[in-house]
């Protein structure tokens, strides 16, 4: 196999070595764009104008990315994914955290028929705001209200955990109110007031009575 040219290692790429054939044909040429908006409450990330879900902030990043940077058209992307840490960025209503993150970039070059693979660093800036359903959280906005009567401390604590875990759904309690029997809980969510109901029901008996505004479990 020939030697590269210009730093005499084996040559992949005719007269090339890969390190020296991305030199002078780099897999990214440049970043469009940095800002990165993701919602701070459920981690949701804003992609072509819709919130999509994501597990962590790396995955949301990485599918971020693509339609902002702009690729050598001599190559097809196979791999993009984070190298930076960013598990030490801890969501925060209106943080905006800018800095650069290192990339891991795989690729094919159509032309030699061989893969690729190389390293970047690009600047980044992570916006953290709320989502259209996360804006609702903390407002006097609510869908539906779950009355709840004979509330025992179990019972309290399983709408507690029902409620904190549908938090990542984007629903929310907005207000919890004191009443004479029991506790009114107001809802953003109708769909996830009537699982709840359900689920009160199954797990420890009662009544469950339901209108277009209230939700009765008794």
């Amino acid at each position: 196999m020939a030697k590269c040219i210009k730093c005499g290692k084996t040559g992949e790429f005719r007269l090339f070595c890969a390190e020296c054939y991305l030199k002078d044909h780099p897999i990214l040429n440049r970043v469009k764009s940095a800002k990165i908006e993701v919602c701070n409450l459920c981690g949701k990330f804003l992609y072509k104008n819709k919130w999509k879900s994501a597990k962590n902030l790396t995955q949301a990043v990485e599918e971020s990315l693509p339609d902002k940077l702009e690729f050598n058209k001599e190559y097809k992307i196979s791999e993009l994914r984070i190298i930076s840490d960013l598990k030490s960025v801890i969501p925060k209503p209106g943080l905006n955290v800018d800095g650069e993150i290192k990339l891991g970039i795989k690729a094919y070059s159509e032309e030699n028929r061989i893969g690729l693979e190389d390293e970047y660093i690009v600047p980044i800036a992570i916006h953290f705001i709320s989502c259209g359903k996360c804006g609702m959280a903390g407002t006097k906005y609510f869908q539906g209200i779950l009355q709840v009567r004979n509330v025992t401390p179990e019972l309290a604590a399983k709408i507690e955990e029902f409620a904190k875990r549908d938090q990542e759904a984007g629903s929310f309690i907005n207000n919890i109110e004191q009443v004479r029997g029991g506790i009114d809980y107001y809802m953003t969510s109708n769909h996830h007031l009537r699982r709840l109901g359900i689920h009160l029901q199954r797990k420890f008996g009662g009544i469950l009575e339901e209108n277009p505004k209230l939700q009765t479990y008794d």
